[in-house]
């Protein structure tokens, strides 16, 4: 019977061999490359991508933004229909 533990150390053994050493084991899932060791390419792929979250970023603020203004009718943002509080008001 095969088990799991008999799998990894014949995995191992066979990293090892194969010349890529300790560095073969090194478990790099879930990791990105350094700026430096990506291409043109995949460098320039990473900056579309995080223009483009900005971008959805900045549209979700705005949508955010004008759903409020609609809510309130732009006292607080926009500086108009402010409420006034009468001063002749006791706050004790």
């Amino acid at each position: 019977m095969i088990t799991w533990q008999s799998n990894i150390k014949f995995l191992h053994m066979r990293l090892l061999e194969s010349g890529s050493g300790e560095e073969g084991l090194v478990d790099r899932r879930g990791q990105h490359k350094r700026e430096e060791q990506l291409s043109e390419t995949e460098a320039l792929q990473r900056k579309v991508k995080l223009l483009e979250r900005q971008l959805r970023e900045k549209e979700m603020e705005n949508e955010l933004l004008k759903k409020f203004r609609k809510s309130k009718g732009g006292d607080i943002l926009q500086g108009e229909k402010r409420s006034k509080i009468p001063s002749d008001q006791n706050t004790s």
